[in-house]
């Protein structure tokens, strides 16, 4: 029997800072702290990724409260072990030519 491939899980990035909060201890809800947990879990045993966008690093990064920023990219760390939707190369080459657009 084939092993099952692992769910596919895109959060928005409200979820990834209600996810920052509770892991640095300062959940927003009791709930998110149970999510994370059981998140977590299911990364440990492969059964979900939670990949990570290119609009993810952009938010992200306009941010301009840099606990917030990261606690977020702490939760982000954990649960995505950054995994991108696209190859990080062709994430990291887009940022730096907008980047140069701006």
């Amino acid at each position: 029997m084939a092993t099952p491939l692992p769910l596919m899980v895109y959060l928005d990035l409200n979820h990834w800072y209600a996810l920052g909060d509770a892991l640095a201890g300062n959940p927003q809800n009791p709930d998110h702290v149970t999510a994370l947990k059981q998140f977590q879990g299911h990364v440990e045993r492969g059964e979900v990724i939670f990949p990570l966008s290119t609009v993810h690093y952009m938010e992200l990064t306009e941010n301009p409260r840099d606990a917030h920023r990261e606690r977020a990219a702490d939760a982000m760390a954990l649960l995505s072990r950054f995994v991108t939707m696209a190859p990080g190369s062709k994430t990291v080459s887009y940022m730096v030519s907008l980047r140069s657009r701006l």
